[in-house]
């Protein structure tokens, strides 16, 4: 960035900084994470604004991460920077949003595999409704409302559609958040032999 470009993202980002605080208080973090937001997630945000933009397009940006390494709050603060300091329309949800249904599960647990009842492992998603999400958040008009799966792990099924967040109007950069995301599979060769005794004895 040039002089004038680095003033204008100060001077932007002096302007969020109420917000920032505002995220801070709702996602329980302590003050000083104003830091990291403005070390990590501004970067994060303008290097995504500048692929959007020279792409002129709709976007989708996968966060991947372990449990607990902050990919929710990453994405909050992100979709905030997007729309607030580079007015680009931004909706986010988790892979766990996106759960086959309890019952679902439970039919693939007795027709498939045990394991497939409890939430988590691939296998468990429901992969056309999230690619569904997708293409309507990046499709849809200026009016149009999108509702966006939710999962409620308390109950440990998803909710009924009448309780599911809603956007409005086309989200250019959509964020997907998940702990296998951009994961790829093996190839099936690779699943013929067990890799440990684990696999051998109990799992075949």
């Amino acid at each position: 960035m040039n002089c004038s470009e680095i003033n204008v993202l100060r001077n932007k980002w002096n302007d969020f900084q109420e917000q920032a605080g505002k995220l801070i208080e709702q996602e329980s973090l302590p003050a000083d994470f104003i830091q990291t937001t403005e070390q990590y997630y501004l970067p994060l945000a303008q290097r995504i604004a500048g692929c959007q933009q020279s792409l002129k397009r709709p976007i989708l940006v996968g966060v991947n991460g372990a449990q607990g390494t902050g990919k929710s709050t990453l994405a909050v603060f992100v979709q905030a920077l997007l729309e607030q300091l580079f007015q680009l329309p931004c909706a986010k949800f988790s892979l766990d949003d996106i759960y086959l249904t309890k019952a679902e599960r439970t039919v693939l647990a007795q027709q498939v595999h045990p394991l497939l009842q409890t939430r988590g492992v691939p296998g468990t998603h429901d992969l056309a409704l999230g690619r569904a999400t997708i293409e309507a958040l990046q499709g849809a008009s200026a009016t149009e409302i999108v509702p966006i799966p939710a999962f409620d792990k308390s109950i440990d099924d998803r909710l009924p559609q009448a309780q599911w967040p809603q956007y409005q109007g086309q989200a250019v950069v959509v964020l997907v958040e998940g702990w296998c995301v951009g994961a790829q599979p093996l190839p099936a060769e690779q699943l013929c032999e067990p890799i440990n005794s684990l696999e051998r004895d109990e799992d075949r």
